[in-house]
């Protein structure tokens, strides 16, 4: 019963933080400013994913602060599944597990790969200018949906 009731909670606080994580409104930089972009597909079952996301990732995001932007992709849903079988024909493979970190031309798997070589990307990228969102086939469509769900409804107007 414990055990039940630790991976509940263990779930409830990791797709809460996945929620903040995939729906960060992505602020545009001034010109000049060096930002990673970075994609983690992910699944809330996965204690992998939940070491990345729960112990790697928040000092980067504390460190880097907007310099280093991310979207978290859940490989769970049918959009999120989508794009995860992109990102595999985008670099040649037939599987991969996750979690599964795509920065530029750049991919990482694993809960070992991500923390060792994760900081030395972003510090290279960001010594180069940047990167920009990798060419996964549907992401922009993803991170334009990410960005209307964190636009506010426009309200309507009086007839006129």
């Amino acid at each position: 019963m414990k055990s039940i009731l630790r991976l509940v909670t263990c779930s409830l606080g990791l797709l809460t933080w996945l929620s903040i994580l995939a729906f960060t409104p992505v602020q545009p930089q001034a010109s000049g400013d060096s930002v990673v972009h970075a994609v983690l597909f992910y699944s809330p079952t996965c204690g992998h994913c939940e070491y990345v996301i729960t112990e790697v990732l928040p000092p980067l995001f504390d460190q880097y602060d907007e310099q280093l932007q991310m979207i978290g992709i859940d490989v769970t849903t049918p959009a999120g599944t989508d794009l995860f079988h992109a990102a595999w024909a985008y670099f040649g493979l037939e599987k991969a597990g996750v979690p599964f970190l795509v920065l530029g031309d750049r991919l990482l798997i694993g809960s070992v790969d991500i923390p060792e070589q994760f900081p030395g990307l972003i510090e290279m990228y960001l010594s180069q200018g940047g990167v920009d969102w990798p060419a996964i086939p549907g992401l922009q469509e993803a991170l334009q949906d990410s960005e209307q769900a964190q636009t506010p409804a426009a309200s309507p107007t009086a007839g006129g």
